[in-house]
């Protein structure tokens, strides 16, 4: 399947990304959290990392559900999140969020 292959690809991408360039990429995938957690009225935190793995699944799907990404996995992690992007580009809502995570994985890739 070429998406999963494009997925594989972007993470391999990913792990390119100079250390210079990369706060750009956290920051983009914090802003992203900031903006779930504006819209659901509560603190932020950016605690993911549940011991508990079924809380960590669901916080994962309402974040997604809420933010509308192609999928829960994109909130794992800065590099899940580059890689769903890239994966998922055309599918990706158009919206001023995403138009920013958008051009900040475009700086990204200029960058390596």
């Amino acid at each position: 399947r070429p998406d999963f292959l494009l997925h594989e690809y972007a993470n391999f991408i990913a792990d390119l990304i100079p250390k210079q360039s990369y706060p750009i990429l956290l920051k983009a995938y914090t802003d992203m959290l900031d903006e779930y957690y504006k819209r659901i009225k509560k603190k932020k935190t950016y605690n993911l990392q549940d011991t508990k793995k079924e809380n960590y699944k669901a916080k994962r799907q309402k974040i997604a559900k809420l933010m509308k990404w192609p999928s829960a996995y994109s909130v794992s992690n800065p590099d899940e999140f580059f890689a769903e992007i890239i994966t998922n580009w055309k599918n990706v809502p158009s919206n001023v969020a995403t138009y920013k995570f958008k051009n900040a994985v475009k700086q990204v890739i200029t960058r390596i």
